[in-house]
């Protein structure tokens, strides 16, 4: 296995939160500014979310020719 690691940029996902993303390990973290939002309003954000690590994902397997597939839960 290769030991890749990629950092994403911190993309707005509206009202002033910002989430950035690592891959590292074979593994996918999200780190949320200036904290994860929280509760029934939150979900608002996730079109956003899923659309930033959607790219930042498409960015990865373009680069590492690694396939990649996400299951939401």
């Amino acid at each position: 296995m290769m030991n890749i690691e990629m950092f994403s940029g911190a993309t707005p996902v509206g009202d002033g939160f910002t989430v950035s993303f690592r891959f590292a390990n074979q593994q996918l973290e999200a780190d949320w500014s200036p904290r994860m939002p929280m509760g029934p309003g939150g979900r608002k954000y996730l079109p956003a979310y899923r659309l930033a690590r959607d790219e930042f994902l498409r960015r990865v397997a373009k680069r590492t020719g690694i396939s990649m597939m996400v299951v939401d839960l």
